[in-house]
């Protein structure tokens, strides 16, 4: 579905877009939802968008210390855990 932004439709586009991914995951049989990065909405969750095993989610936590100290990675599905403070803050 291609859509241009109008803020005549952009609600309704929404709503559409919303009930779109809750048919198709209502059909594929899984109590999670799992959306891939690029078509996310933005109201997923970390475990929506990047897996819900513990192993990716404490891989992820470990790939944002050590490479994002300074949390400047956050404009599209950004990955938001309490850091430790460190000589960076």
């Amino acid at each position: 579905m291609v859509y241009t932004p109008n803020t005549t439709l952009d609600a309704i586009a929404s709503k559409a877009g919303k009930e779109i991914r809750q048919i198709l995951h209502d059909a594929s049989g899984s109590s999670e939802l799992h959306a891939y990065v690029n078509y996310a909405y933005g109201d997923e969750t970390v475990e929506e968008i990047y897996g819900y095993e513990d192993w990716r989610q404490e891989k992820l936590k470990a790939l944002k210390v050590e490479y994002d100290k300074q949390e400047r990675f956050n404009f599209y599905a950004p990955v938001k855990w309490p850091l430790p403070k460190g000589p960076w803050d």
